[in-house]
C-alpha cells in the first residue's frame, strides 16, 4: 500500500470518528454543556453569549440553546455567518 492510500485512508477514518463524536452532543447545546465542553464556569458561559461571542445562542423562554453544529463550526475556527446577538425566543401555551 503507498503512502498517499494511508494517509487518505486515516484521514476517512479520522473524520468518521470525529463525526461518531459529534452525533453524541445534544442538537442543542446548554449552558452546562457549553462549560463542560470548554472547561471554564457557567458564569463565563453566559458572559460569552452576553458579549455575543458565541454564535448562535437562542433565549427560549429562561434557557440558553446554542446549535451543536454552530456551536462546533466556531470552536474549530470556521467562518460563522450568523454571529448576531443573541435571539430571546417566548414559546406561548
Amino acid at each position: 500500500m503507498r503512502k498517499l492510500d494511508i494517509t487518505i485512508q486515516a484521514r476517512e477514518i479520522l473524520e468518521e470518528k470525529i463525526e461518531e463524536e459529534r452525533m453524541k452532543l445534544p442538537f442543542a447545546l446548554t449552558a452546562n454543556h457549553l462549560s463542560e465542553l470548554l472547561g471554564i464556569s457557567k458564569r463565563k458561559v453566559y458572559d460569552a453569549i452576553a458579549a455575543g461571542d458565541i454564535p448562535g445562542a437562542k433565549k427560549i423562554n429562561q434557557s440558553w440553546r446554542i446549535p451543536r453544529d454552530t456551536f462546533l463550526s466556531w470552536f474549530y475556527g470556521e467562518e460563522v455567518i450568523d454571529k448576531k446577538p443573541f435571539k430571546e425566543i417566548r414559546v406561548v401555551k
